[in-house]
């Protein structure tokens, strides 16, 4: 007889086990082309709240308690850089992934910002995110069992070498 855990989609398995998914922050300007990071995070049943910036991230960080953190650099109400300390003044260890892009002076940067503010637990992304890279990401900081249906072929890595995994 087969396993109801593989035939059950990521988001009904809290459901049925009577909690509610781990939620996700995500602070993007989605206008590219591809899925939203939103998106690849509700793919993997997760409770998402998407912001273009920081201005209400105080408030659902403090009320709402996510598991996790996933930004941007550049956003148009304001950018990452002010995510991160914000996360910061709220949990050091609180997992925060950093899509930097592959332009090294961001990249410098928010090693800077993660040093200057302590941050424990920031991990980068250089390349395009896909439901592997942020899998890998939410896994690796125990937000969500890797499940059979999502078979990542490596961990995703802090310093950013070995996040693109497809």
């Amino acid at each position: 007889m087969a396993s109801m855990k593989n035939k059950v989609k990521p988001a009904e398995r809290h459901a049925l086990a009577g909690r509610e998914a781990p939620l996700v922050v995500v602070c993007e300007d989605h206008h590219g082309p591809g899925p939203s990071i939103a998106g690849l995070c509700e793919r993997l049943g997760m409770r998402v709240e998407t912001l273009t910036g920081s201005p209400r991230l105080f408030e659902i960080l403090h009320y709402m308690q996510p598991a996790a953190v996933i930004s941007a650099i550049v956003l148009r109400e304001q950018d990452g850089f002010d995510v991160m300390k914000m996360v910061a003044g709220y949990h050091r260890d609180l997992p925060l992934l950093m899509l930097t892009g592959d332009d090294p002076i961001l990249q410098g940067a928010v090693d800077a910002i993660e040093e200057a503010w302590q941050l424990t637990n920031v991990w980068r992304l250089e390349g395009v995110a896909s439901v592997g890279t942020i899998q890998g990401f939410l896994a690796s900081n125990a937000v969500i069992d890797p499940g059979p249906e999502y078979s990542v072929p490596g961990r995703a890595d802090r310093s950013g070498v070995d996040c693109n995994l497809a």
